[in-house]
């Protein structure tokens, strides 16, 4: 089951003025680590989100697709998986129909 992340109010900082790399950067305004969620998996999030301390501030940058769930590697590659299939279907879809007319007439 995917949780949904509500952010009351997000962030100003600037991502690309922080020092890091892609997945972790370091923000000087409130002085914590900022973790990019859609540079995870889903259970690197969850695990995340599991060693999280009782009070302990935990930022994030994330993501939401339409439906207010966060966008991880995992539904990227799931999203990209299901559009290959897609493509899968159409071309045999395309190859039986034109094989079906060669052999009709």
């Amino acid at each position: 089951m995917k949780k949904k992340l509500h952010i009351p109010l997000p962030c100003p900082a600037d991502w690309a003025s922080m020092e890091g790399d892609q997945q972790k950067r370091f923000c000087e305004s409130c002085h914590l680590h900022v973790t990019d969620l859609s540079e995870m998996t889903d259970q690197e999030i969850h695990s995340l989100f599991a060693q999280e301390k009782e009070g302990e501030r935990l930022c994030v940058r994330a993501r939401l697709s339409k439906q207010g769930e966060v966008i991880s590697k995992t539904t990227r590659h799931q999203a990209f998986l299901g559009l290959l299939q897609q493509l899968a279907q159409r071309k045999q879809g395309g190859a039986s129909d034109v094989s079906h007319k060669k052999t009709s007439h």
